[in-house]
C-alpha cells in the first residue's frame, strides 16, 4: 500500500464517520504518522507505507472516527501562531478566540500608550490551555500576566504551555474560581485588564453540539447556565474587588451580544462597550473600557 492509498482509505473512513473536514483531517493524521507536514505530504504519495506506520494510522483514524477532537489526537494545536499542547483537560484552542486576544492587545496599546504593555497587569480568567494568557504575554512582552482557573488539571497544562513557548516566568498561574484567586493572592489592586472566554454554551444548545464537543471536551469549560452567561455575570459581579480595572473583554456565543451588553449597562454604567466580529463575520468579542464621563457609557457602539 502506498501513501496515496492510505490517504484515500483514511478519507473514506472519516467521511463515513461524518467528520466535517474529513479530507484535511486525513492529511493531517497521515502527515503526523509520517513525521512530515501536510504541505510536503504529496511528495510522499508514491512511497510504500511501512506496516507499523499503517497500524499507527489505523489507531489514530479510529479515534477520529469516534469524533475525538483532532487536537487531542495530535496532542497539539496552533493559536495566534503559537504552539500549544492539548488534551482532554482543556478545550481545544479555537481560531474564533483570536479576535478576543487581538482586540485586547489593540485596546491596551491605545489605552495605556505602551506598545509592550509596561506597567499593565492583565488577568485571564478561566485560562484553560493558557492560550489567551500566553498569546497576550507574547504580544505584550513588558506586561504582567496572571491566569486563573477552577481546574487544577487545566492549570497544570497551561503551565506546560507557557514553558513550551518560553513564557513560564512571565505568567502567574492561580487556582480558584473567577476573580477569587486574584483577591486571595493580593494582586487584585494591580489588575488593569480582565479578559475571559468563560463557558457560554446555554443549556438548550447542548443537544445540538458536535460530538467532538459534547462527548470529549470538559463540560466545566462549556456549560454557561440557562442562557450561557452565568460566568460573565460572576466576573462582572466581582469587579468591585478589582478597583483599578479599566478594560474588560469577554468572548460570547451566538446571539448573546444583546443580553451581554444589557448586563454591562446595568453593572458598569460608566463604560464604553464595543462588539468585535470573528473571521466568519459573527459577533464574538465584547471589549469595554472605563470612561471618565457622566456614567452613561455608550453600550451600543459597534466596532467596525
Amino acid at each position: 500500500m502506498t501513501v496515496r492509498d492510505a490517504l484515500r482509505q483514511t478519507e473514506q473512513r472519516l467521511k463515513a464517520a461524518r467528520v466535517r473536514f474529513h479530507e484535511v483531517d486525513a492529511r493531517l493524521l497521515l502527515a503526523h504518522c509520517l513525521g512530515t507536514t501536510m504541505s510536503r505530504l504529496p511528495t510522499r504519495f508514491a512511497d510504500p507505507i511501512d506496516p507499523a506506520l499503517l497500524e499507527m494510522l489505523d489507531a489514530l483514524v479510529t479515534r477520529r472516527a469516534a469524533r475525538e477532537p483532532l487536537a487531542y489526537i495530535l496532542g497539539e494545536a496552533e493559536f495566534m501562531s503559537l504552539r500549544f499542547r492539548c488534551d482532554s483537560r482543556v478545550l481545544t484552542p479555537r481560531p474564533d478566540t483570536e479576535i478576543l486576544v487581538e482586540s485586547v492587545i489593540e485596546t491596551v496599546r491605545a489605552r495605556f500608550g505602551v506598545p509592550g504593555g509596561a506597567g499593565v497587569t492583565l488577568a485571564d480568567i478561566g485560562t484553560g490551555s493558557g492560550c489567551i494568557a500566553i498569546a497576550l504575554a507574547h504580544a505584550l512582552p513588558a506586561a504582567d500576566v496572571v491566569a486563573t482557573d477552577l481546574s487544577a488539571d487545566a492549570l497544570e497544562l497551561a503551565r506546560e504551555n507557557a514553558a513550551l513557548n518560553g513564557l513560564g516566568s512571565r505568567i502567574t498561574f492561580l487556582h480558584g474560581p473567577d476573580l477569587d484567586p486574584l483577591v486571595d493572592a493580593g494582586v487584585a489592586d494591580r489588575v488593569r485588564v480582565v479578559v475571559s472566554n468563560p463557558p457560554y454554551i446555554p443549556a438548550r444548545d447542548f443537544a445540538i453540539l458536535e460530538p467532538e464537543v459534547v462527548e470529549h471536551e470538559p463540560h466545566l469549560a462549556l456549560y454557561g447556565g440557562e442562557d450561557g452567561l452565568d460566568g460573565h455575570r460572576r466576573i462582572l459581579g466581582g469587579l468591585p474587588d478589582l478597583p483599578n480595572v479599566e478594560i474588560v473583554a469577554f468572548e460570547f456565543g451566538f446571539e448573546q451580544e444583546g443580553p451581554l451588553e444589557a448586563l454591562f449597562r446595568v453593572s458598569l454604567l460608566d463604560w464604553d462597550v464595543s462588539i468585535r466580529e470573528d473571521l466568519a463575520g459573527f459577533p464574538r468579542a465584547l471589549v469595554a473600557t472605563k470612561t471618565c464621563g457622566n456614567g452613561q457609557g455608550d453600550a451600543s457602539r459597534r466596532a467596525e
